[in-house]
């Protein structure tokens, strides 16, 4: 062993199948693999997305934000931990479960000694709670994710064969979009250089600014169809992403 190589520090790094948590293990591998050894968790080791994902120090590992003692076991040792809590709208209790994960995950990597964890979390209750532990954090903040149009934002076509996207807000609504496969780790991994400083801050992220009548007009041009936005009621849309929720 060369005795001048600097250790490499372990980072535990969850939702890596999804867009987010994969993003940041594909950027610390490319760019920053001689600083840290990756500890990829999910809940299912054995899907194929987690395999892929097995390269040089990368090390996949299963656990479940409602199950705290396996959050410990891959807390242990750890230097930095990424996680992210998901809203969730499949039952009435859904927000609870969905804090009680998030304030899991904080307590395990407390316990378990974790330098720095750097948390997207979808609930104000869990950023309070994480205040309060003793342990350092970053805040994670992107923006609306570019890849909601390809799911419950998705055009929907019309019966005169021009396609609609609708929601309840005006045409002039800007929205902070970000590509949150390509951009997440691009902008989080320059962090894991020098994390300390970015302690205690909320790091904002987005490409630019699109309105809904920019998206649609976009859509339309690259498509060669016609893409148009409606303003509806919270009801229609509700049903709108219901209908979407069903077809998978």
């Amino acid at each position: 062993m060369d005795p001048t190589r600097i250790p490499l520090r372990t980072l535990v790094a969850f939702g890596v199948t999804g867009q987010q948590g994969g993003s940041l293990v594909y950027y610390v591998r490319k760019d920053h693999s001689s600083l840290y050894h990756i500890q990829a968790v999910t809940r299912d080791p054995s899907k194929q997305s987690a395999q892929n994902l097995k390269f040089n120090n990368v090390e996949v590992l299963q656990a479940d934000g409602h199950d705290t003692a396996s959050l410990r076991r891959v807390m242990h040792g750890a230097y930095m931990a990424f996680a992210m809590t998901l809203p969730k709208f499949d039952s009435e209790d859904a927000r609870v479960r969905e804090i009680a994960q998030g304030r899991a995950i904080a307590d395990a990597a407390f316990e378990k000694g974790v330098g720095l964890i750097i948390f997207n979390p979808s609930t104000s209750e869990v950023v309070l709670y994480m205040y309060d532990l003793p342990i350092r954090s970053i805040f994670y903040s992107p923006g609306w994710f570019m890849q909601s149009f390809n799911r419950h934002l998705a055009p929907r076509q019309n019966a005169d064969g021009t396609w609609s996207i609708v929601n309840i807000v005006t045409p002039q609504t800007s929205l902070p979009l970000i590509n949150q496969f390509e951009e997440t780790g691009k902008f989080l991994a320059p962090v894991l250089v020098g994390p300390k400083k970015f302690a205690g801050q909320t790091l904002s992220s987005a490409e630019r600014f699109y309105s809904y009548q920019g998206i649609v007009q976009s859509m339309s041009n690259v498509w060669g169809v016609t893409v148009d936005y409606h303003v509806v009621s919270k009801e229609e849309f509700t049903r709108n992403v219901g209908l979407y929720s069903e077809r998978g």
